[in-house]
């Protein structure tokens, strides 16, 4: 099984992955989410209480919201495109790693 990072390298940078309640999560967003990135602080965090495959898609999905970003810009992509984007990128991400790479399995 693959460790699970405490930083990642996304476009020339580093940033940290941290595990984190679903209270600290929510505290900055109005509905329950499972994971969030935040650019100033080159921090992904991730809800503690997924586990194994669900985790990986989820820590997959926020470095694909940080490439949208970073390749598009703000104006770039609509909310609502880029989430499902990164939704179905993530979780094709994560079934190819896993049934190629054992990773995030």
């Amino acid at each position: 099984m693959t460790r699970w990072p405490r930083q990642l390298h996304v476009f020339g940078e580093t940033w940290l992955v941290k595990l984190v309640s679903q209270k600290e999560l929510d505290s900055d967003w109005n509905s329950p989410v499972e994971g969030d990135y935040n650019s100033d602080k080159r921090t992904i965090r991730i809800w503690r209480g997924l586990k194994g495959h669900a985790r990986w898609v989820t820590l997959w999905h926020e470095v694909f919201h940080i490439c949208a970003q970073k390749s598009f810009g703000d104006s770039g992509l609509t909310t609502a495109v880029e989430e499902k984007l990164v939704s179905s990128l993530a979780v094709v991400w994560g079934e190819i790693l896993s049934r190629n790479f054992q990773i995030g399995a």
